[in-house]
């Protein structure tokens, strides 16, 4: 009987297994991520020192403030179409008017066309109520 108790069973094999498997791919993923990290980390230094140098560098040429001498183009899409107007109240240049184009073939004098017209008979009977 004592034999018994000290086999393993298959299935407390299996999930050992399944164990150490969901550690290894736990452990891989933490590392990956450390990775990232330390590149994003890396990639951000590197970016603010080539910054400080062209900043310096500028500086040096006699630039007082580089980088100020351009406006940032203004993202307003809706104040360039005409609808909105500007946040920072300068004035848009309005849209050119379209000129009036002649009434198209088939259109009476007010623009209506003949088939949408509302029936004459139908005009009588709201005018009788």
């Amino acid at each position: 009987m004592t034999g018994m108790r000290n086999r393993a069973t298959p299935a407390s094999h299996d999930t050992r297994k399944e164990s150490r498997r969901r550690l290894v791919v736990g452990f891989s993923g933490l590392t990956a991520m450390l990775l990232l990290v330390v590149l994003a980390g890396l990639v951000t230094d590197r970016a603010r020192q080539e910054a400080d140098a062209a900043m310096a560098q500028a500086q040096a040429a006699g630039v007082a403030n580089p980088g100020t001498g351009v406006p940032p183009p203004a993202n307003e899409p809706l104040a360039d179409l005409g609808v909105a107007p500007s946040v920072d109240g300068t004035a848009t240049p309005a849209p050119a008017p379209a000129a009036a184009a002649p009434p198209a073939a088939g259109t009476t004098a007010t623009g209506r066309v003949p088939d949408l017209q509302p029936d004459p008979e139908l005009e009588a009977q709201k005018s009788m109520r």
